[in-house]
């Protein structure tokens, strides 16, 4: 009488190796993925930071300088600095620059400058 034997599991060795081909595929892919939601994460503080800054020329634009917060804004979580520099050109136009960063990191801050006449709008429609 014969007996059968029953080798239908797995031996130690190839468990291991499957461990580490799984684990040298896994490295990879992983440093990706966190590579992505880092950038996601700056790219969002980046949108922010553009938004604020915007609303805030916006704002100068309107005539509404009152409305424009200088020290902070907050956006979720984060807290972001404020900061608008005026300089006088000539013929009444004034070149702003806004400054806005994240206020806990001393990351290069988001810039937004523009050229602004108060009453370039009415002077034009003045003249026609």
């Amino acid at each position: 009488m014969e007996f059968k034997s029953k080798d239908s599991g797995f031996t130690l060795i190839e468990v291991i190796t499957s461990i580490a081909v799984l684990a040298l595929i896994s490295i990879p892919v992983f440093g990706s993925l966190y590579s992505s939601l880092n950038s996601d994460g700056a790219a969002e503080v980046l949108t922010e930071e553009a938004t604020i800054a915007q609303n805030t020329a916006e704002c100068i634009k309107a005539g509404d300088i009152k409305a424009v917060r200088l020290d902070e804004h907050s956006q979720g979580p984060r807290v972001y600095t404020v900061k608008i520099q005026e300089s006088y050109i000539n013929n009444g136009i004034s070149r702003y620059n806004i400054s806005v960063s994240l206020k806990k990191n001393g990351n290069s801050p988001y810039i937004l400058s523009f050229y602004y006449k108060p009453d370039a709008l009415s002077e034009s429609s003045d003249a026609e």
